[in-house]
């Protein structure tokens, strides 16, 4: 799938550049939205009958999933209100002021007025959509941060392990009984948490407190049962099937789609993952072959070419790039949460990035080669906080280490240069 996907971006971003990417894209989040909305009607209308809206999100708060907002300052945690303000905003800074995969739509715009609308608009619209996706999650899957699909799965019974390919792999290869003894205690739990959290609301509905909270704390119980239950499983499974993952995040919702949505909605969430696919990827294939052909192969390679060699060298570039874009996702696969690898890989960069342009917009008496040594110094900074463990913080404070250590050292090296050169004047 990986490959097929590929060959395909890289095929209508080649042919088409920029504008193929930025048509398609807009038939893409048609697409996706489309998708999304069908998941939530259908979602809502399986919800038991019992079953209002304000249960759902009271279940779903019992439980802890609607603690989105934590003031707990601790710099080992990855994710609370002051990584997400600190770290986040030079993340984002980064990412949508200075990632050419982002930036490019900026400047394809068919006007300066148009362009800034469009980044006001990104800005705008990502929070409140983000929020409708993470609320489409909270009431999917009991053990993470999605909250309609979070309750459908503590009336509906659950797999123990939602990648079914992998669980049933490994019964075939000789251990079927301990995975089925596990299904069986899990379906056990489960049965006897959702009469639990049945009753629970009944007490809600009737004002009689000391019951629900009696009731919420038997549905807890159940949850930490059926939470051991599964780990156990889980290293059972992977005993039989090295390759088989301790976590499961990207197989809950594909799940839901698959047994739960009727045949005609579940090709369009399909076409939903593939529109996601592409329209990430060919952007991004679409900025490494420009910034790659601009910033390098005319001024090192070939500098004095006419333009039509140059369109050629970026459809050369934009393959290549695709090539090396396969290769890491066949390897990106293998990891536990995608969305969070990429967010740890990009955080490692985008602060030395953000660095670079903020010196060069707001400190313009610092010269090229000040810059370039400070940048240098400031990934390596970065690269030795993070591999060797010695400061343990959220990777989202690496933006913020990034940026300000690149300004920093540019300004030191840019001041140490002058007092040199008049030391040598005098």
């Amino acid at each position: 799938t990986i490959v097929c996907t590929g060959i395909v971006v890289i095929a209508y971003t080649v042919s088409g550049g920029t504008d193929a990417v930025s048509v398609t894209q807009k038939y893409q989040i048609g697409v996706i939205f489309a998708g999304m909305l069908a998941a939530a009607i259908v979602l809502i209308l399986r919800l038991p009958d019992a079953l209002s809206m304000g249960d759902a999100l009271r279940v779903a708060g019992g439980f802890d999933k609607l603690e989105a907002v934590d003031f707990n300052f601790d710099l080992s945690e990855r994710y609370n209100v002051w990584s997400g303000i600190i770290g986040g905003v030079f993340l984002s800074l980064s990412y949508f002021g200075t990632d050419q995969s982002q930036v490019q739509r900026y400047l394809s715009g068919p006007s300066l007025r148009e362009s800034r609308l469009g980044l006001m608009f990104n800005a705008l619209f990502k929070i409140p959509m983000q929020f409708c996706i993470l609320l489409l999650g909270v009431l999917l899957f009991v053990f993470y941060q999605f909250v309609l699909l979070f309750v459908f799965y503590q009336f509906e019974p659950a797999p123990v392990y939602f990648n079914a390919t992998a669980w049933e792999q490994a019964k075939s290869d000789g251990a079927a009984d301990q995975l089925t003894a596990f299904e069986s205690a899990y379906a056990a739990a489960h049965s006897e948490k959702a009469e639990s959290i049945r009753a629970w609301l009944d007490a809600e509905r009737a004002g009689d407190g000391v019951t629900a909270e009696t009731a919420r704390s038997s549905a807890l119980a159940a949850l930490e049962r059926s939470r051991a239950i599964r780990a156990e499983a889980i290293t059972t499974l992977q005993q039989t099937n090295e390759r088989a993952k301790a976590e499961d995040y990207d197989y809950v919702f594909i799940t839901f789609v698959v047994d739960f949505l009727p045949h005609g909605l579940i090709g369009l969430l399909m076409a939903v993952f593939f529109a996601a696919a592409f329209s990430s990827l060919a952007a991004e294939l679409s900025a490494l072959g420009e910034t790659t052909n601009v910033d390098f192969y005319r001024f090192v390679v070939r500098r004095d070419a006419p333009e039509h060699h140059y369109v050629t060298s970026s459809r050369g570039l934009t393959i290549f790039w695709g090539v090396i874009a396969i290769g890491f996702a066949l390897f990106a696969s293998q990891q536990e949460n995608l969305i969070e690898a990429i967010n740890i890989i990009g955080s490692l960069f985008y602060g030395v990035v953000l660095g670079m342009f903020v010196v060069a917009f707001f400190v313009k008496h610092v010269g090229g080669w000040a810059i370039f040594w400070g940048a240098i110094a400031s990934q390596a900074l970065i690269f030795v906080l993070y591999f060797s463990g010695v400061f343990d913080f959220s990777y989202l404070y690496y933006n913020m280490i990034g940026c300000v250590g690149c300004v920093a050292l540019s300004i030191a090296l840019q001041s140490t240069v002058r007092r040199t050169r008049k030391r040598r004047e005098t």
